[in-house]
């Protein structure tokens, strides 16, 4: 299931820039007008690469919608691990065991439910 398939009316934004390091990969517009804020990593293992200038992003705007996005591709399939910013540092330092995921969706992963995370319906 893609990012169209979702029921959600979310607007996602590839920010990726130079001109700003540290700022997250999306931006998502959810049904509010509310905007979220995510980095997108991959890890093969346990190790996440989040550089200095994105920790700081992440630890500065913690109290805002700021999430890392990790995707593992392991020995039993893909796992997408959903993080609030405020844990960058111990993911930076311990990757996806240094820090308590606020979802774990296994792949095919259903978008609604990652929203749902992300920008709760209330």
């Amino acid at each position: 299931m893609g990012l169209k398939a979702t029921q959600r009316e979310i607007q996602p934004t590839r920010i990726e820039t130079a001109a700003a390091p540290g700022v997250p990969d999306v931006m998502l517009c959810d049904e509010r007008g509310r905007i979220h804020l995510i980095e997108l990593k991959c890890t093969g293992a346990n190790a996440v690469r989040l550089s200095p200038h994105q920790v700081s992003f992440m630890i500065r705007h913690e109290h805002a919608s700021v999430w890392i996005a990790v995707k593992r591709d392991g020995a039993k399939g893909k796992t997408l691990f959903l993080f609030p910013g405020s844990e960058a540092i111990g993911i930076a330092k311990r990757g996806i065991v240094g820090g308590e995921p606020r979802g774990v969706f296994d792949y095919p992963v259903i978008w609604n439910d990652v929203f749902e995370v992300i920008a709760p319906i209330e």
